[in-house]
């Protein structure tokens, strides 16, 4: 179950407290011992495991990107999301630029990361990757990382 917005909050803030606290610093930026500072993201696949009931799959989505916007304010670096195709349970993401395009128009700083396209010229013709990669990173205003 995608925990609720509170509860993902409370999480977060104090994950980063902890971790900040630890290492004696004051930021959701964690320096590392060589003073470079380590960079926090989450990353989804959304999964749903069953059994499923109706509105399931939408609130699963919808979650997410209220967890995206969270993660925005809280000043954390990235968001990623991958491309599977009929894994049931594994992952409902079969369309991440829709996905991605709907955090973009919801956030201001967070990077945006479109992992695991599969470019497979008669699948995903590496040009329209290319385009909707294009695409995504003008709306977001740059914040597009692919890989």
């Amino acid at each position: 179950m995608v925990p609720r917005h509170a509860d993902l909050e409370t999480f977060m803030v104090l994950t980063t407290l902890s971790f900040g606290g630890l290492l004696g610093v004051n930021s959701n930026k964690i320096a590392d011992v060589h003073g470079a500072d380590m960079k926090f993201g989450v990353f989804y696949e959304l999964q749903l495991p069953k059994p499923w009931k109706e509105g399931d799959e939408h609130r699963l989505f919808l979650d997410a990107l209220e967890q995206i916007v969270l993660a925005d304010k809280l000043g954390i670096d990235h968001a990623w999301a991958v491309e599977h195709h009929f894994l049931d349970e594994y992952s409902h993401c079969s369309s991440p630029e829709v996905f991605l395009a709907a955090a973009a128009g919801q956030t201001k700083n967070i990077r945006l990361g479109h992992g695991i396209r599969q470019v497979i010229p008669n699948y995903n013709h590496p040009a329209r990757t290319a385009e909707g990669l294009s695409t995504l990173d003008l709306i977001s205003n740059g914040r597009v990382d692919f890989g």
